[in-house]
């Protein structure tokens, strides 16, 4: 009979061990989900604004070019 309370015993508290070490992993997994989806949205609008400045640098290198062919010719 003891043996079975021991037994019971060491099963209940490796299942907390186990339910512990499922909310860990579960915790981290969460926490590195969030982490990369926000480093992501972060290069996405980083590389839409870069885009944004170089097409406008673009732009305004062919505004000045024909402004000063205009004023050439």
């Amino acid at each position: 009979m003891l043996w079975i309370r021991a037994a019971f015993s060491s099963l209940v508290e490796m299942s907390v061990n186990l339910n512990m070490l499922c909310t860990v992993v579960f915790g981290l997994t969460t926490f590195t989900l969030l982490c990369s989806s926000f480093m992501h949205t972060h290069y996405m609008i980083y590389t839409f604004t870069s885009t944004c400045k170089l097409l406008s640098t673009v732009r305004d290198r062919k505004v000045k070019k024909s402004n000063l062919q205009v004023l050439v010719t």
